[in-house]
């Protein structure tokens, strides 16, 4: 100790320097301990909100939420390492940009081919009011689900920014049967076509095509053939069935026709003029 210094000073008040580094390092530690359990409460949250069958605001608004929570916390555990943090700048740049790029021509026959497969892909899933995945799905979900499925794929490997932001704007503003029947957001596009299932014709129609009900409350998917599937409320699964041949309550029920304005093949000049 130097003599010129006064005596029955504690440690931390002879170097009060040296006691704010010991209490930086300390918060710094607890906040170290603390951050790992944050990034798997908000990782667990965000992994519950995509899970989650139900497609409505409130889950829309917790996923985004989580997500928003479990970037920051991650950007501040790599901030430190300096590759790491210009390898996910770059990533997250990259991904923004795809999303952002300029719309482009629309392939409408291969995308409809992959909706289609992604409508034969829900096969079986229970029948749940709101749902819109594999672990439940109703009867307009089943459709808006396959299409957006589509619409990623689709977009992601021809490197089209205009379907992902298609993706994104159905995810984000989704309509019932009755809403898509009554012109929400210019989804879907009337095709004239009206009766009943089992009488009406089906030479103008093409796989994917929908069928509302008059009543607005259920919608089927057309596969060809006379082959439809839809989300049975009353069977409570997801079922393929002829229209011409098998008994089913929605057969007998008049129905009007639409078609997916993405599955156009006019739907790239939409798109343009639209953004």
């Amino acid at each position: 100790m130097n003599e010129d210094e006064p005596k029955g000073l504690s440690p931390y008040e002879r170097w009060p320097c040296k006691r704010g580094v010991h209490i930086h390092c300390r918060v710094n530690g607890v906040i170290n301990r603390l951050r790992c359990p944050r990034m798997a409460l908000y990782g667990g949250l965000l992994l519950l909100a995509w899970l989650c069958p139900i497609n409505s605001l409130r889950y829309r608004l917790i996923l985004c939420a989580a997500a928003c929570l479990e970037l920051v916390l991650v950007l501040r555990w790599i901030w430190p390492r300096r590759r790491l943090r210009i390898a996910v700048a770059a990533f997250l740049v990259t991904v923004v940009a795809w999303v952002l790029s300029p719309s482009r021509s629309v392939d409408a026959e291969a995308l409809r081919e992959r909706y289609v497969a992604r409508l034969l892909a829900y096969g079986n899933v229970r029948y749940l009011w709101g749902g819109e995945g594999r672990l439940g799905i109703d009867c307009s979900g089943l459709p808006r689900r396959a299409l957006r499925d589509a619409l990623w794929r689709r977009g992601v490997t021809s490197f089209n920014g205009g379907l992902l932001r298609e993706a994104l704007r159905q995810w984000w503003f989704d309509a019932s049967a009755k809403a898509l029947a009554e012109g929400h957001c210019g989804y879907v596009v009337p095709l004239g076509i009206h009766g009943t299932i089992k009488e009406m014709p089906c030479q103008g129609l093409l796989p994917g095509d929908l069928a509302i009900t008059v009543s607005g409350v259920h919608v089927l998917c057309y596969l060809g053939g006379d082959r439809w599937i839809q989300a049975e409320p009353e069977i409570r699964r997801v079922v393929v069935l002829n229209g011409r041949t098998d008994d089913n309550v929605w057969f007998d029920e008049p129905v009007k026709t639409y078609r997916w304005r993405v599955l156009e093949s006019e739907f790239g000049v939409f798109m343009n003029k639209n953004r």
